[in-house]
């Protein structure tokens, strides 16, 4: 057992005095905050100020106008979202760049929670972690000659220049994919297909959270040819350069890209009442993935979905929980937790709609399908959702890899395996 976990250690926390306490906070370089979430108030709790701030130390979450005159432009979005965090009361850590009268730049780092003791109030700190980021960014540029490195990879990658998107480097795998002229310019637009190029501002935002992105993209040569591929994408750092590393894998025929063919499916005639009893059995022993996987493979039209997916609805609490079946989800953990924003379950409350069909979801706008379907291979879904009382509890989505699988009229079949999968998921909820 850990020493901070101890009885002894608590009881030893508890008899400090105030003061000692107080010393200890104030012996942590860091400004600590709290915040009532009702009374929109901010108090600090210690004296810390970031050097060269002074005063000013003070107004970067109390006055957003301040920090918006000295905050680099390109980190803005970074620290409007930790705001965003605080007002829906999500945990959140940012780090940003802000710009001193003197015209020296600081690294900024702000972290914070929801009160544990208080659910109105959020709590954090803010501390100046200048010198770290120096001393990370020198281990990258220690990084030396990386454009000849990539070279050593056998799948296509390629360098960006972050600011202009201008390619830096590419090895010889990328050159032969996209059949590229030594002699001419290329920007990252010139290989980002349109369908997947007006995602690119949420990709980057997962790299600067996440440290790296990875999931299919739509890519074009710029003789027009158009493929599917799973695409590895870092920020960098090196040789004084801001860098995207782009590594292209899992490529599709790279043939032009024509209209899907309408594939021909088999209606069958499901045995409800087997269908049924399979799903109770599995009910009874509170086997989630094993219902799923009966819905799956007793569809109406004989593989239609090659996947499903549970999402459980807490709107109350801010987010969704998801299970899913088939090997498209084999990737999933099971119970992955996403935010409610952006999410089926919202798109349905806000347009109140019965159902949702996606026909493909590399158009698609919202965050779930960026964070969870088109990383797993899905392309077309659609989602039925279930009601408790008048509230939104439960949706169920059949899956496809393929784009344009459901219709008006196909989904109407699933009724009767809807019924069945509702009724034997309660029985697993009580």
């Amino acid at each position: 057992m850990n020493n901070f976990d101890s009885p002894l250690s608590i009881h030893s926390s508890l008899s400090h005095s105030f003061e000692d306490i107080y010393s200890y906070i104030n012996a942590i370089p860091a400004l600590f905050w709290k915040i009532d979430l009702i009374k929109n108030k901010i108090e600090y709790l210690n004296r810390y100020i970031i050097p060269g701030l002074g005063d000013n130390s003070t107004l970067i979450i109390k006055n957003p106008e301040f920090t918006h005159s000295i905050i680099l432009k390109e980190d803005k979005h970074i620290f409007d979202g930790f705001l965003r965090c605080i007002k829906e009361h999500k945990s959140a850590t940012a780090v940003f760049r802000i710009k001193l009268f003197d015209g020296t730049i600081k690294w900024i780092k702000i972290a914070g929670n929801q009160d544990i003791y208080n659910s109105s109030c959020y709590v954090g700190y803010i501390m100046d972690i200048t010198e770290t980021a120096n001393f990370i960014r020198s281990i990258d540029n220690s990084q030396s000659s990386m454009a000849k490195k990539i070279n050593l990879f056998p799948n296509p990658v390629a360098l960006f220049s972050f600011n202009d998107k201008k390619m830096i480097a590419c090895n010889s795998a990328f050159e032969k994919i996209f059949l590229l002229s030594s002699n001419q310019e290329y920007n990252l637009s010139n290989f980002i297909d349109e369908n997947s190029e007006k995602y690119l501002i949420l990709i980057y935002e997962e790299l600067i959270f996440s440290g790296k992105w990875r999931g299919e993209l739509s890519f074009k040569s710029p003789e027009n040819n158009r493929f599917l591929a799973d695409a590895m994408i870092r920020p960098l750092h090196t040789e004084g350069k801001n860098l995207l590393w782009i590594s292209i894998y899992n490529i599709s025929d790279t043939k032009p890209i024509t209209p899907e063919k309408i594939k021909e499916y088999q209606i069958k005639d499901p045995d409800l009442k087997k269908i049924n009893k399979e799903a109770q059995s599995a009910a009874k022993k509170k086997n989630l993935k094993k219902l799923l996987e009966i819905m799956l493979n007793n569809q109406p039209i004989e593989n239609l979905a090659t996947a499903i997916l549970y999402s459980d609805i807490h709107i109350n609490d801010g987010k969704v929980i998801v299970w899913g079946a088939g090997s498209a989800f084999d990737t999933l953990t099971p119970g992955y937790t996403h935010p409610f924003e952006g999410t089926i379950a919202e798109n349905i409350l806000n347009y109140k709609l019965n159902h949702i069909i996606v026909e493909n979801t590399l158009e698609s706008i919202k965050p779930v399908d960026w964070a969870i379907f088109i990383p797993c291979g899905i392309r077309s879904y659609f989602a039925k959702p279930f009601f408790e009382q008048g509230e939104l509890k439960t949706v169920l989505i059949f899956c496809s890899t393929e784009p344009s699988v459901f219709t008006e009229d196909n989904i109407k079949l699933y009724d009767p395996l809807l019924s069945i999968f509702i009724k034997n998921l309660m029985l697993i909820k009580k």
